[in-house]
């Protein structure tokens, strides 16, 4: 309990930090919010209407006032209209991170089909030719920019194939397969590698070297020995590998027009959408704690050792 409290209150003071820095930043951003909102509108405001828009937003005010009026706010749940959209930026999230999570929770199964095995097959047959295959195939992946395998997957199977639909609603299973094979194969690249390299730590121990003078089978080794020890830290990095995918799905979501989360933040930064960028930023960072802190406690039972 004094641990949940304890990681409870380090995301508070994080989430106050991350909110300041994101507030100086937009606040410290060239262009008057209240101009570019109502420009947006098709009209040359007038300096009057500008002054009054001003007053209502309370931009006329000292640095330190308005980010304190916009902290209470948001400590109550109010992030404020999107200037762009016109409706509540936390409505907007939450409807775009759905989205982006339908996404992340297919590629994400399809990285744990791709990367755990062939993270195993590799460590396990280190500097044989399926090692180097395996390798081979990881380093081609991460070298490959997301975005450029996406548009040879766009071009193949939803242009020359007609497999799959070029521009599809949320709706359609169809237009979800070539996002979240494209994000999983970019994803699954890099933990191939992280997974090897962390089944190859834990053969090195001593117990493993044990088990072999004993003359246990590789079998029993690899399933009732290597695989329980391999897992803390392979939680961990599938941890943060939930993080990344809803905050990294960005370029994937722009190449197939998937209207998430990081689709939504490219759109904000391009229309000066103040409101809606500094909602996004605490949403994602919100997120991302909440799920490492999950992954702490995840330890505790999983492993007895761990302690309070």
């Amino acid at each position: 309990m004094k641990s949940f409290i304890s990681k409870s209150f380090q995301i508070l003071i994080v989430l106050i930090g991350v909110s300041f820095i994101t507030f100086t930043l937009t606040y410290l951003a060239p262009g008057d919010p209240a101009e570019i909102m109502l420009t947006d509108s098709g009209n040359i405001p007038s300096p009057e209407l500008l002054a009054k828009v001003r007053a209502e937003l309370g931009l006329d005010k000292p640095f330190l006032i308005q980010y304190k009026v916009w902290l209470l706010k948001v400590l109550k749940g109010d992030l404020g209209m999107s200037f762009s959209l016109k409706v509540p930026v936390f409505t907007k999230l939450i409807s775009s991170f759905l989205i982006t999570l339908k996404l992340s929770v297919v590629s994400f199964v399809l990285m744990l089909l791709i990367s755990i095995p062939l993270g195993f097959i590799s460590a396990l047959n280190r500097n044989k030719i399926i090692d180097y295959i395996i390798r081979g195939f990881s380093f081609l992946g991460i070298s490959i920019p997301s975005f450029w395998m996406g548009l040879i997957f766009l071009s193949i199977f939803g242009v020359k194939l007609g497999w799959v639909p070029i521009i599809g609603g949320t709706d359609n299973i169809k237009a979800l397969i070539l996002p979240a094979v494209t994000l999983a194969l970019a994803m699954s690249s890099k933990y191939t590698r992280q997974i090897r390299i962390i089944v190859l730590e834990e053969l090195k121990q001593e117990y493993i070297v044990a088990s072999k003078i004993r003359g246990l089978s590789k079998r029993t080794i690899i399933f009732k020995q290597l695989l329980p020890n391999v897992m803390l830290p392979i939680m961990t990095l599938l941890g943060v590998t939930v993080g990344n995918l809803i905050s990294g799905t960005a370029i994937i979501e722009i190449v197939y027009n998937w209207p998430g989360m990081g689709n939504l933040a490219i759109k904000a930064i391009s229309a000066h959408d103040y409101p809606l960028i500094q909602g996004y930023v605490l949403f994602i960072a919100l997120f991302y704690m909440i799920v490492n802190l999950a992954v702490d406690f995840s330890y505790k039972f999983l492993d007895p050792r761990v302690k309070e």
